[in-house]
């Protein structure tokens, strides 16, 4: 066989198997907190919350709240009792002034105790997003507004789904924080509004961070697998065509 025939049918036979060599590494995305605690953001993860919209007080807009998940910490349970804390590194970019501020160092970001449900995190905040746990998302949730109750101030607080995504808000001197998440139940949109404003009208925002996703997101392992199969369908013809000649 010709050395560059050769090369064809090893990009083939590459191009079949490594679909199903990555599929372990498409399904370890979750990471155990605790015995039974599930987090989808692992050790390592980043994500970076950008300013779209702002009024005064806030950031300016192209500033950037940007989280690195350092250690996901665990206790060992006891009874019906599981507890996680996330370590982090945070920190905030001013568009304007072209300065980085770190918020935490290593620090604890999050507290969650699923049998008591408490949640709580490093001091109450408004501008950046978080994440939760994805299989104690409803004890995570009454933690959260009992949080938002009493640390944030919330008159009114409470939880729902609008265009297929989660979101929990809080209400407090007419204005409504929300928190938009996506199916990892990560945030991808914090929005400030005024209680009466349009929540599908960035116009009407006092203040709107949106998730900026990475090329590593983006690109699914789906779409991944998709130009993988492409790549070895093209090569198939190309040798098809060649040996009929």
């Amino acid at each position: 066989m010709k050395a560059k025939n050769l090369c064809l049918v090893l990009l083939v036979m590459f191009s079949l198997i490594i679909p199903f060599t990555l599929t372990s590494f498409a399904l370890g995305d979750l990471q155990l907190a605790a015995d039974d605690i599930e987090w989808w953001v692992k050790e390592g993860s980043k994500y970076t919350w950008v300013v779209r919209v702002t009024t005064t007080g806030f950031l300016p807009v192209d500033s950037e709240f940007e989280l690195t998940i350092n250690t996901i910490n665990t206790w060992p349970s006891v009874g019906d009792e599981q507890q996680t804390e996330l370590f982090v590194n945070l920190t905030s970019y001013n568009s304007v002034t072209e300065m980085t501020t770190t918020i935490l160092n290593n620090q604890s970001f999050i507290y969650f105790d699923n049998a008591t449900r408490t949640v709580s995190f490093y001091t109450p905040f408004e501008e950046h997003g978080f994440c939760m746990p994805t299989n104690y998302r409803d004890e995570f949730w009454d933690g959260l507004s009992d949080y938002f109750y009493y640390d944030y101030g919330f008159s009114s607080r409470g939880t729902g789904t609008q265009s297929g995504r989660s979101y929990v808000w809080g209400e407090r001197s007419n204005l409504i924080y929300v928190w938009f998440f996506n199916s990892k139940l990560v945030a991808t949109d914090v929005v400030i509004a005024d209680i009466n404003a349009d929540l599908d009208d960035p116009s009407d925002f006092e203040y709107w961070a949106e998730l900026q996703v990475s090329e590593e997101e983006a690109i699914s392992y789906g779409y991944f697998f998709l130009i993988i199969m492409g790549a070895a369908i093209i090569s198939l013809i190309y040798l098809y065509k060649k040996k009929v000649k």
